[in-house]
């Protein structure tokens, strides 16, 4: 607790600092420039967040699975775009993003924060890792999977609506499955891929019970609160602008 506490002072301290380094001038020309990128429109911003991750934007737009979402505040604009599967069936030496947030200015788009999922055994976080899809060859393997895992009474079944885990990961190994259930605190156990056979089996939450920790909240961005930018084709009559507002992000994106 004493070291959660010391670390929350010191990002305090910096994001103060931060704010201080910026005159009135500096301020004046982001907000002009955020508001010069949410003039374009949201599409067309999500077009350039789109085309600075990705080499076929329309594989974003068209995955169901894919969310994405427009923010902004008085001095930045962003884009999020979230992979939303609940079961993801990882081959083995592969790693994907799951979460991808970009900061997009009038002449620039710049990383604001991704989350990855991984099957490597030696990672790097510098490596490039593509956007993850719920191919039909990944939904074949999972249904393979569930089929003995589903038939062993003594680990917890794997529902194709995976709640309450809300999290499922299936790693390819050489000769067995690692599944991972839950995000943190999470379950696992292996899967012999010639026998069936259950082993491995690790439960965190047996016979104890701790409470998951979420990371501490962090200090508003400099531009306040962020704000989402709506749909206009899918906008009420009534509704001018969603006023929902994202305290992004409260954790470090890290990977899993």
């Amino acid at each position: 607790m004493k070291y959660l506490l010391v670390f929350i002072i010191i990002l305090f301290t910096n994001t103060m600092r931060s704010q201080m380094r910026h005159s009135k001038e500096d301020l004046e020309r982001l907000r002009q420039e955020a508001d010069s990128v949410k003039n374009l429109g949201r599409q067309a911003i999500i077009d350039l967040a789109a085309k600075a991750i990705c080499d076929d934007p329309e594989m974003l737009y068209k995955d169901e699975n894919v969310n994405i979402r427009v923010w902004y505040n008085d001095l930045e604009v962003k884009v999020e775009f979230r992979e939303s599967s609940t079961i993801r069936y990882l081959p083995y030496a592969h790693k994907y993003l799951y979460e991808k947030s970009v900061r997009v200015g009038v002449d620039k788009v710049s990383d604001a924060g991704r989350c990855l999922v991984s099957n490597l055994e030696n990672d790097s976080l510098g490596t490039k890792a593509p956007f993850y899809r719920n191919t039909s060859d990944k939904k074949a393997i999972i249904d393979k999977v569930r089929k003995p895992n589903n038939a062993n009474k003594d680990v917890p079944p794997i529902p194709e609506n995976p709640a309450p885990w809300g999290w499922i990961i299936i790693r390819d190994r050489k000769d067995h499955y690692a599944i991972q259930l839950g995000k943190t605190y999470s379950t696992t156990y292996k899967i012999d891929k010639k026998s069936g056979k259950v082993y491995d089996f690790k439960d965190p939450y047996r016979g104890f019970y701790p409470t998951p920790y979420g990371g501490p909240t962090y200090p508003p961005p400099l531009g306040g609160e962020w704000i989402e930018m709506k749909d206009s084709s899918k906008k009420d009559d009534t509704e001018e602008e969603s006023k929902e507002t994202q305290n992004f992000p409260r954790r470090p994106f890290i990977r899993q």
